[in-house]
């Protein structure tokens, strides 16, 4: 129940990287919820939607601004691609932090970089989750998969000849 009519709202972003999980929240503080700290990410990031026509599931593209080139070097080096990206929305109401736990969620896709002077930019886009539901999941309906996957199951055993 929403007490009062001036709320704060506020995102909680989740960087799943191979170095560990970043934690990100728009609010001017750091946010502690479910056990994590999330780091106030003081205006230098945008989180924008990408423009996809022929599908339903937005994507998100992330930009962090006046980076340091030392962050640029460790983004060189770090894996982007594939890396879980999860959204949450938080309202502070009366000082208690409510939270929609999944708001979006997707992975990253691909990362370009900026390190022109004076504002550097690191920019990532991320696809949302529901576009892995489009991709082929590469198997096969026939009885030596089914055999593989559950031993002793016969539903496919006659497909082959079926096809003929």
């Amino acid at each position: 129940m929403i007490k009062r009519p001036a709320l704060t709202l506020l995102l909680l972003v989740e960087l799943g990287w191979d170095s560990g999980t970043q934690y990100l929240t728009t609010a001017p503080h750091d946010i502690t919820y479910s056990g994590h700290t999330y780091v106030a990410a003081q205006g230098i990031g945008t989180i924008e939607p990408t423009t996809e026509t022929d599908v339903e599931a937005k994507g998100l593209t992330f930009t962090l601004s006046g980076v340091p080139q030392s962050a640029i070097a460790a983004a060189l080096t770090e894996p982007v691609q594939g890396r879980p990206v999860v959204l949450r929305l938080g309202i502070v109401d009366a000082g208690t932090l409510r939270v929609d736990p999944n708001v979006w969620s997707g992975r990253f896709d691909v990362m370009t970089i900026d390190d022109s002077a004076p504002n550097p930019t690191i920019r990532v886009t991320a696809e949302h989750a529901m576009l892995a539901w489009q991709t082929p999941s590469g198997a096969l309906f026939s009885d030596q998969e089914q055999q593989a996957a559950h031993p002793g199951d016969l539903f496919f055993e006659f497909a082959a000849e079926m096809a003929n």
